[in-house]
């Protein structure tokens, strides 16, 4: 099994863009509901996952939007909307 190693460089890349994607979601939070529906955001913080995958790679850009998911819904939404962030987060990575 050959294993890559992740660098010093990409791991301070990953830890600026997770920073990034909780501060956006964060900011994203404050706005009224667009339309009416609680449900639907902007989505201010996939840009940078997009960033993510561009500059990084699949997987690496897969974890940091699993560490966003779990970090942003204890930060801001407590523990009951972990339930509802992962699976909304796994249906939009896949389209």
């Amino acid at each position: 099994m050959n294993k890559q190693r992740i660098t010093t460089k990409q791991l301070a890349l990953c830890s600026v863009l997770l920073t990034l994607m909780l501060v956006l979601g964060w900011v994203e939070s404050l706005f009224p509901p667009l339309l009416g529906v609680p449900g639907i955001k902007l989505g201010l913080s996939n840009g940078v996952l997009i960033f993510a995958v561009y500059m990084l790679s699949l997987p690496t850009a897969w974890v940091l939007m699993l560490l966003k998911v779990v970090l942003s819904s204890l930060f801001l939404g407590g523990v009951a909307a972990l339930a509802c962030c992962r699976w909304q987060a796994c249906v939009s990575f896949r389209a």
